[in-house]
């Protein structure tokens, strides 16, 4: 179906019911149109405009002076008469309401900061139990760190001491034998530096002078070489032997001094 033209739209709207529109003929849609003529002793028409505007505004009595509105125009909205109500009045507050409230809201309020209290002493109170059971490994830590040093301490001390008292053990159980030793090997050498002077020929008289016990064990040692030998007791650490100009002395001082310490 082909549009309508708005020149052909009128047209339609301006012609009487029952009479047929005429064939459109084919030109400008702008082209100039004449009104229709009465038929029948009728009136004649309103203009297309006025009648589009009644068809459109039905039901309304227009004024003399309202404004004509265009077919295309939005419809006006009704005005529906409202009865403006006013507003109602607000009773006074009485003043045991507003106790009531004040007494409610201090409530409130009181209920709300023993809330908030409880909540805070509580967060206050958890962080003193953290802090303390810190503050408590903490000094468990260093109590026993310094208990492992001071065992550590000990065990080294009483080590010490063992080492000390088994050598010490160790060096008296030793001393004598240690001491009988060296004076066994300082009278060998002498005997055999006697045997040698005995050797080369007559040594005349030999005197030996020195501690008992290291005398008493000499004289067994050359008891059977042929020499004449005098023996002289000294209560020093020194054994001499004198023959002519001939002398040999053993020194066995440092050596007692040495094994008397071991046996302090």
């Amino acid at each position: 179906m082909k549009p309508l033209s708005i020149a052909d739209y009128l047209d339609r709207l301006g012609s009487a019911a029952g009479e047929k529109a005429p064939p459109r003929r084919e030109g400008s849609p702008f082209r100039p149109r004449s009104a229709p003529s009465p038929r029948n002793g009728e009136p004649a028409l309103k203009p297309v405009f006025d009648r589009a505007l009644g068809a459109a505004g039905a039901g309304e009595t227009p004024r003399a002076d309202a404004p004509r509105r265009t077919p295309w125009a939005p419809k006006p909205p009704l005005l529906e008469s409202v009865a403006m109500e006013p507003p109602p009045a607000e009773e006074p507050t009485k003043p045991d309401d507003i106790s009531a409230k004040l007494a409610d809201a201090y409530a409130r309020g009181r209920e709300q900061g023993l809330a908030e209290g409880h909540v805070e002493a509580a967060d206050r109170h958890a962080a003193e139990v953290a802090a303390a059971r810190e503050l408590a490994e903490t000094q468990q830590r260093e109590f026993r760190h310094k208990e492992y040093a001071e065992l550590e301490g000990a065990i080294r001390s009483g080590f010490k001491r063992i080492e000390d008292n088994v050598g010490g053990a160790v060096a008296r159980i030793l001393a004598p034998f240690l001491s009988e030793q060296v004076l066994k090997r300082a009278v060998d050498a002498l005997a055999q530096a006697i045997a040698r002077l005995s050797a080369r020929g007559s040594p005349g008289l030999i005197r030996i002078r020195g501690p008992e016990r290291t005398l008493a064990l000499l004289r067994a040692r050359i008891s059977d070489l042929p020499i004449e030998v005098e023996y002289v007791e000294d209560g020093g650490g020194q054994t001499v032997v004198e023959s002519n100009a001939t002398r040999i002395a053993a020194e066995l001082r440092p050596w007692a001094e040495l094994l008397a310490a071991f046996e302090a």
